[in-house]
Formats: C-alpha cells, structure tokens, sequence
C-alpha cells in the first residue's frame, strides 16, 4: 500500500527495483518473483546519524513473501511475509497479510505483524528478543514479540494513476528515538502515477507529518528490452531431390562445412562421417538458447553433406566439455521443416542423450586457434556497509590461445578509465585479509587480472573436470582442481573443488605476498525444475573459516539469471552470522539486440568481509555442463526452427 505490505504477488518472473527518501534515511529495494507462490527481495535501508554517537545505520536485508492462497474462485489472496530473515533486527518483522479485489478498481488489505509490523502493539504480545541475546539473526525472533494489525485501501482511479490510504502497525521506534523524524500518527497516504511502461513514480505521507517520495522501475526479464536479437533468418532445409551434392569425405568436407556453420555462430570442433552417418561436434558462439544453434546446424548441413547421410548427430560442446547430443533424421527435418507443429513432430522423432566418449575426428587447421577481445568492462560493490555504490568503467583486452583440444592459455589486462573503487579506508578484520583489501588491488591502473594455463575434459560419462594453474585473479595465484559428477538428464550434481594459492601484492603484476592458504569444498546442485536450481558449498573458504553457502538461482530461456545467497561460517567478524547477496545475469543480446551470448553480471548486498570468500573464477563446471545438458535443451526446444 504505502509502507505496509499488500498479499498479491508480482507477475511470475518480474523484477522490481524501488527508491524511497524519507528526510535522512533512504531505502533501495529490489523484488523478484521467483515462481508463481514465493518471492524474493533486497533491502538497502540507510538512516543517517542512527546510531549512538550520530553515527550513521546502513544495512542490506533480505525478504520473503510465500503466496498461501491464490485468490482463486473469488477468495482473497493471502501471503506469509519475512522481512531481514536473516538480519540484524532492527528492520526485521513477519506478517500474514489478505488482499481483496473489489470493483471499480478498489482493492482492500488487512493483515498482522510482528517485530517492524508489531510496533503499535495493538494485539498484545510477549518480549521480542534482542540481536544480542541470540547468536545470529533467523528463526529465534520469528513471531514473536508485540502483534499488531494493519489495513488499508487502494484505488486505481486511473490506469496510470493510483492512491492508497493504510493504517501503520510501524511506529518508527527507532527513527523517532535518535531525533531524525517526528512521531508520525498511525496511518500513511500516498499516490503513484505510472510515467511510462516500467516506470512509475510515487509521493507519500507518514502520518501528515513526513514527506517523501519514491521511484519504482519494473523489468520483465521475459520480454526483452530490445526489439530482439539481430540476426538474420536461417538456411531453409534444401531437399536432397534438388541437391548438387558431391560424395565426398571427412577430409574433404570439413573445411566448406566449417566455414558454412561459421557464418550461423556456429564452430566445427570435430566431423566425421560413417556410411549413411555424421557426427558433427559443434560450439555455440551466437545463440542465446542451444536448440537455436542445432536448429540452424541441422538446416546448414542439409546444403553441405553428401545425399547418403541419412542420420545427424549434434554434439553440444559448451566451453571445450561435450555435454550432450542430438539426433535426427535428415528426412524428419525435409518433411516437418513448414509443418504447423514442427518442433513438437521432430522432438518426438529425435533423440537427445549424453555426448558420446571421445573426440572424433578433428578437421585439419583447427589448432591451434588464438582469440582475443577488446572490450569496455563495468566493476562495481554496491550496497556494502554504510558505502552504497562504488564502481569503475574501463576497458579490458582479453586473449585466448588453444594449441590442442581442452588446453587452453589466456589473460587479461584492464584499463581503468573513471570510477571510485580505488578510494576508502579497508574495513577492520580479524582474518587474513583476503577481501578487505580490495581497495588496494584497485590502485593499480592497468592492471592483470589474470594469466592462466588451463585444462578441461571429460573422464567418463558422467564426469568432468577441469585444472588451471597462473594469475587466477587480481588477488590470488596459485592452482586450482575441480570435478563434477552429473549424469545426464540427473536433478543431482555433486562436485568437488581444491585450490592452493598464494595473495598477490598489491599494484604489481606478478610480485606474491606472504599469506599462503590451502581451499576447498563439497558442492550439491538439485535442479528444482522450471530454471529454478539450488546449490550448497561446504568447506575451506580463502581466510581459513569453515563453513557453508546456500545459493537458489533461475534462469530464464533467453540467459537472465537472478540468484541469491547466504554464507555461515565459524568467523566471528560477520555481523549476524550470515553474509549474504543478490547476483543476477543480463545477457547483452537483451538490451542490445544483437545476437550474442555476452552477458553481464551485477551482485549487490554481500558485505566487504573476508570471512566466506571464495576465488572469484568464471566458467565453473556446473555452469558449462548446465549450459547444454538434455533437461535444458529439452525445456528451451521450441527455439529449434528459430
């Protein structure tokens, strides 16, 4: 409504990112609809001169909203709310909140509160505890404490404009006592008006006395920002009836091939053909979704191959692994190409399955292959402790050499152009530091980030791994291993990771420090269907704490992937026990339109500590193997005749 909760959900996937000011205090929210019953959210609330001694009070919070009751067949909607779940205390609360929808665009909430939502105390109620007599913040608080009620109305009285009028169970306690606002009355008003798709902009009132204002931006990651990706349209299927085909062998073809599948985004890493049989491993440079990129392989080989090959298989390679393959008949694809129901025919003629053992026959002049880019870069840490936003924008020069399958040698050096991640003070620690010293590592202009020898293969069906050894990021050197069990099509995937490195000194490129560390864990992935996956890590992290991170991301078709998560360790320099955080991907070929399968990644909330780090390393094997695995595939297939 205005500053209480209302039961109805957000559209499944929406994203939402809200600002509010409120004379010396501000809050940054961000709100994800996870599925159709739960949601998830971030708060970044700052109150200036707070604390004792007018110091200032920043904090970054999570929330969770579970949808009990749908508001189906006429019954209101109802949900079970957590606000900071996991936090300190000061914002915590939980509520159970029903909204009604009524004619006329009116729309009616009632609900009760505890902890934040049980200041008015209204219905009574016990003592809540405080932070200091629980170890952590979580479910020892939950429910408990003063219970208060609160209401209120909306009404859209336009399609852009909306006011809403609530009765308040917050009391602002805490604002009240340290001076920064007025007792405000016990009921809020306030008025949105939606400016444009996405954007809508909002004045409140806390109990005629404050003012503030808000600005509320909403992103569906399902439909893009552009008008979709450029590119061109695909091959049409070319019937072998009016062919010009030469017979001709693995050798022979491989190089037109290459060259054909290039010029669809597309790399031949292996070829070979068998009688009526051809096996092509390909890697997806392009395209967003996987069957995009066999859909258009298919279609290309159909012009490329002699007339006797009847059967294709395509070998999903996703970042050197081969993960998975598909095979089809070359007449389904000559029938079904203009049929009405053309993916859902050739599926159920196809065979997806793991990739086969080995690497088949690799074409002449394919290694050793060089790549390289030269690109602007964003680095930002936002939300950490009282310091909302700091961030720099450079440019990066990346390069890769491959002298042979699986090995592979690369770097990169920045340039920094403008930013604000060189200045500040490194917060106090009682560990290594092996993150607060970030600050230092920024320094350095241009810097290498990374000079590293790399390899990755496939030991048996079900098992990958990967080893790299060099300058594994700004901060660390050293070597790295890590496994993955995932059978294919599995929900399970267990993996193993052990490092031995050593910290770089500051501003140089390859000076070692003095602190050297030995980090591993045991990671668990479940996949939840529907892009939703869950992942536990357990074990050694960078400064010597033992602990656990929980993480619960999805991923959308077209590559946006939001995540959050939560890390405990035996640290004792973590406020409230947890580090926690938002991550989410952007694919550029969403805001871009081009076709591309660049991306950007954003995380906000963690704090600046160095209890629970890992190595920050890109290209993880879950990541890869996950990429292009039959469940994916399977899920993403209506973009095969794209």
């Amino acid at each position: 409504m205005v500053d209480m909760p209302i039961a109805t959900p957000m559209p499944d996937g929406r994203i939402s990112a809200a600002f509010a000011a409120l004379g010396p205090m501000s809050r940054t929210a961000f709100g994800f609809q996870a599925g159709p019953r739960i949601a998830g959210g971030f708060r970044y609330t700052r109150a200036e001169g707070l604390l004792p001694g007018d110091e200032d009070w920043a904090d970054a919070a999570f929330d969770l909203r579970l949808t009990m009751l749908d508001g189906a067949a006429g019954w209101p909607t109802v949900t079970l709310g957590f606000h900071d779940i996991l936090g300190t205390g000061l914002s915590s609360g939980e509520y159970l909140v029903a909204t009604q929808a009524l004619p006329h665009g009116l729309s009616v909430s009632a609900g009760i509160g505890w902890g934040r939502f049980g200041q008015a105390g209204s219905l009574g109620g016990g003592t809540r505890p405080a932070l200091s007599d629980r170890e952590q913040g979580g479910p020892e608080a939950w429910f408990s404490g003063p219970t208060a009620a609160f209401a209120g109305i909306t009404w859209a009285a336009t399609d852009r404009l909306t006011f809403a009028w609530e009765y308040s169970a917050d009391r602002y306690e805490a604002e009240v006592a340290a001076g920064l606002i007025d007792e405000p009355a016990p009921w809020n008003a306030g008025l949105s008006y939606l400016v444009s798709d996405g954007v809508r902009l909002g004045a409140y009132t806390l109990g005629g006395q404050e003012f503030g204002f808000t600005l509320t931006l909403d992103v569906d990651p399902k439909r893009s920002a552009a008008l979709g990706p450029r590119i061109g349209a695909p091959p049409p299927v070319l019937p072998r009836g009016i062919d010009t085909h030469e017979p001709g062998t693995t050798a022979s073809l491989s190089g037109p091939l290459a060259r054909v599948l290039a010029a669809e985004g597309l790399r031949l890493e292996a070829f070979e053909i068998q009688g009526t049989r051809a096996e092509l491993r390909l890697s997806n440079l392009r395209h967003e979704a996987w069957p995009q990129a066999l859909g258009r392989a298919a279609r290309t080989l159909t012009r490329g191959l002699p007339p006797e090959v009847e059967t294709l298989t395509l070998v999903a390679v996703e970042n050197g692994l081969p993960v998975s393959s598909l095979t089809l008949g070359r007449r389904d694809l000559e029938l079904l190409e203009t049929a009405p129901d053309a993916a859902e025919q050739l599926r159920a003629r196809s065979t997806l399955g793991p990739a086969p053992m080995g690497r088949g026959v690799i074409p002449d002049g394919t290694y050793p292959r060089f790549a390289w880019s030269f690109a602007p870069y964003l680095r930002a840490r936002v939300f950490q402790g009282t310091d909302a936003g700091r961030g720099e924008v450079g440019l990066r020069l990346s390069g890769d050499w491959q002298p042979a399958p699986g090995l592979s040698f690369g770097g990169a050096v920045t340039a920094r152009i403008a930013g604000t991640l060189d200045g500040g003070t490194p917060p106090a620690s009682s560990l290594p530091r092996v993150r607060t010293d970030a600050v230092l590592y920024d320094e350095g202009n241009p810097s290498l980030d990374r000079l590293t020898g790399e390899w990755r293969g496939r030991l048996s069906p079900t098992v990958y791994a990967r080893a790299q050894a060099g300058l594994l990021e700004p901060m660390f050197a050293g070597v790295t291993g890590e496994a993955l069990w995932k059978p294919d099509g599995s929900r399970l995937a267990l993996g193993v990771e052990l490092a031995q490195v050593i910290q770089r000194a500051p501003g140089t490129a390859f000076d070692l420090g003095d602190y050297e560390t030995v980090m591993g864990h045991l990671s668990a992935y479940w996949d939840f269907g529907d892009g939703v996956t869950g992942r536990i890590d357990a074990g050694r992290y960078l400064a010597g704490d033992w602990g656990a991170t929980a993480a619960l991301d999805r991923t959308f078709a077209n590559g946006w992937r939001v995540g959050i998560y939560a890390t405990a360790t035996d640290a004792d320099d973590v406020p409230g026990g947890f580090d926690r955080g938002v991550t989410v991907t952007i694919p550029s070929a969403w805001f871009r339109g081009n076709a591309t399968r660049a991306s950007t990644d954003l995380g906000f909330g963690g704090r600046l500590t160095d209890a629970g780090q890992r190595l920050n390393l890109s290209g993880r094997l879950f990541d890869s193997v996950s990429a292009a695995d039959t469940a994916r595939i399977d899920r993403d297939w209506a973009r095969f005749w794209r």
